[in-house]
């Protein structure tokens, strides 16, 4: 029987500081943690011990993902050619027998590859939306129904691509909404797709995420799957800033204000992405002369309103991927020293950091977002930047030694969701083209994807196993940490959170041997 107290011993335990050799855990904490005899000599009557071999690690972070567009994307057309796999017209005919009478909302990269014939020629809405979340497009029944025409101006932060001929379909941050009547008639997502998910998440080491921009059906979704599923990794969402003043702490559910899924900040978009050439750069693009990006930053964005926010016990999260971009936010981050509030600020990606930018962001100790897996997705990096702009683009190794603070995370759907493969990336493992000055530690790489990730959520008594910590933690039967980069989670044995086991039970004698 399950008791409130529990003893880990037998393998190699890394704090997040140090090693050690025994954990104790009491109730959500961390009771104590060292030396075996003196970790033993704490634990209460009634300790159930757990032996175990391998490593103990901290609980993994993800500060930046879209589990409600996760899900979403799963169900949508996939355009890109699986090896082997059945081709476009098949996959398209199982998508319409899935879901018969539904336009089709389709995922591929629309900056490098044209939508397929089959979707310019069909009399029926298609949404293709681009990889990168910041461009899309759509043919003319898509367009006809949303009213969309050669007259309809830009609207602000966004762009319509245009022709001789018209519209061509294309759409850019901002003006993809337009588009919203047809992906909303799309698959729709199921509840119970919910629950599978925060099992996935769980199995990957993920004891606490970042939900970003989430909307109000999406806040809800996952308030009621956290509540549904109490093996759940711990959830916080940052709501979308929308035009006008955004609401903080705005109108709140009434069901578990104070737990898991609640409401943290919001987060607003400065630029776009650098695969549809929307991040907006300080230079023009080397492959678009003529382009710099877009700027897309909410025009009630202003350093008052977000210092009210903080006062009010919200976090202000900025996308920012261009230097341009990047600049702006952190203008915006700084204020009088001293403010109420000023450490809940973030910014989110900072891709591309002359060294300019990153001494501005050492000397304010800016707390970084970042994904060191887009080290492997963006092969364009070079050709947008030039060869001699091209090594100012996820410098993390020059931002984390100038005094900024990252912290990893997957912004999954739109990339990698495998903290693992993230975790190799940051390391230079598998990164085509990969600057070594850049690279991490392992040491230094689990620090941003455990502790770093916490103190972006404001959470920094999680990503580490020391007294009086959250009892978040994972268990892998790698013996060092180099190992478990290399296995990832295929050698996950065990996840707990708040002292609870998402991964594995502790009645289970084929997954823990009793002392």
């Amino acid at each position: 029987m399950e008791t409130g107290a529990h003893l880990w011993v037998g393998g190699r335990i890394w704090t997040g500081a140090g090693g050690a050799e025994a954990l104790l855990i009491e109730g959500d904490r961390i009771a104590a943690v060292g030396r075996e005899p003196r970790v033993r000599s704490r634990s209460p009557s009634g300790t159930e011990t757990h032996r175990f071999d391998g490593l103990l690690l901290p609980g993994l972070v993800d500060a930046h993902l879209h589990p409600g567009d996760l899900l979403a994307r799963r169900l949508y057309l996939d355009l890109a050619a699986p090896v082997d796999g059945p081709s476009l017209p098949e996959r398209l005919a199982a998508y319409d027998r899935r879901f018969p009478g539904r336009p089709v909302v389709a995922i591929g990269s629309i900056h490098s590859e044209g939508p397929p014939t089959l979707a310019r020629d069909d009399r029926r809405p298609w949404l293709i939306l681009d990889r990168s979340g910041h461009a899309a497009w759509a043919n003319r029944a898509a367009l006809r129904s949303v009213g969309l025409d050669a007259t309809h101006p830009d609207p602000p932060g966004g762009r319509l691509g245009r022709g001789s001929g018209g519209l061509t379909g294309a759409l850019y941050d901002a003006a993809v909404p337009l588009l919203e009547p047809v992906r909303a008639a799309g698959p729709p997502v199921d509840a119970g797709a919910w629950r599978s998910l925060l099992a996935e998440l769980a199995g990957l080491g993920l004891t606490l995420l970042g939900a970003m921009a989430v909307e109000p059906p999406e806040e809800a979704a996952i308030r009621a799957a956290v509540r549904r599923e109490p093996r759940s990794p711990q959830i916080r969402t940052f709501r979308r800033w929308v035009d006008g003043a955004p609401p903080w702490p705005g109108p709140t559910l009434p069901e578990e204000p104070d737990g898991n899924g609640r409401a943290v900040g919001v987060k607003a978009f400065l630029d776009g992405a650098l695969g549809p050439r929307t991040a907006a750069l300080r230079a023009p693009y080397a492959d678009a002369p003529a382009e710099t990006g877009l700027s897309t930053a909410p025009p009630e964005l202003t350093r008052e309103r977000i210092a009210e926010i903080q006062r009010a016990g919200g976090w202000v999260a900025l996308h920012a991927i261009g230097d341009r971009a990047v600049e702006a936010a952190e203008r915006w981050g700084s204020g009088p020293e001293g403010r109420p509030g000023a450490e809940r600020f973030r910014i989110e990606h900072a891709s591309v950091t002359p060294p300019d930018l990153i001494d501005r962001l050492g000397r304010s100790r800016r707390i970084l977002v970042v994904q060191p897996h887009f080290r492997v997705t963006d092969r364009w990096i070079e050709a947008r930047l030039g060869a001699a702009r091209a090594p100012t683009a996820y410098a993390f190794a020059s931002l984390r030694r100038s005094g900024a603070r990252l912290a990893g995370s997957s912004d999954a759907p739109y990339d990698e969701l495998d903290p693992w493969a993230g975790l190799r990336a940051v390391i230079g493992s598998g990164s085509p083209g990969a600057i070594p000055a850049e690279a991490l530690g392992p040491e230094e790489a689990l620090e941003i994807y455990t502790r770093g990730g916490a103190v972006a959520l404001g959470e920094p008594e999680r990503g580490v196993l020391v007294e009086g910590a959250r009892a978040d933690f994972l268990w892998t039967r790698a013996p060092r940490l180099a190992d478990a980069l290399v296995t990832g989670a295929s050698a996950i044995r065990a996840v707990w959170s708040e002292g609870r086991p998402l991964v594995g039970s502790p009645d289970a004698n084929d997954e823990y041997s009793r002392a």
